[in-house]
């Protein structure tokens, strides 16, 4: 669940949990500031870029704990 409502890109760190570990999951996320983004997952971390124009990343994981920052 979001901690926080905010208009506009987020450049703000993002923690989530995805409960069930044996279930696959498509994760999109939107709204994010434009730059090279990090998602650390149970199973490896993966480097992303994220235009201006798009605002969005998406990643398939196994449920778990994530961690979305910009780096």
């Amino acid at each position: 669940m979001a901690e926080q409502l905010a208009l506009g890109r987020n450049g703000n760190a993002i923690k989530f949990t995805l409960r069930d570990k044996n279930t696959g999951y498509k994760v999109l996320v939107t709204d994010l500031s434009a730059g090279s983004w990090k998602v650390t997952s149970p199973a490896r971390v993966k480097h992303f870029s994220v235009t201006e124009a798009a605002g969005t990343l998406y990643f398939e994981s196994n449920g778990g704990g994530f961690l979305i920052e910009k780096e």
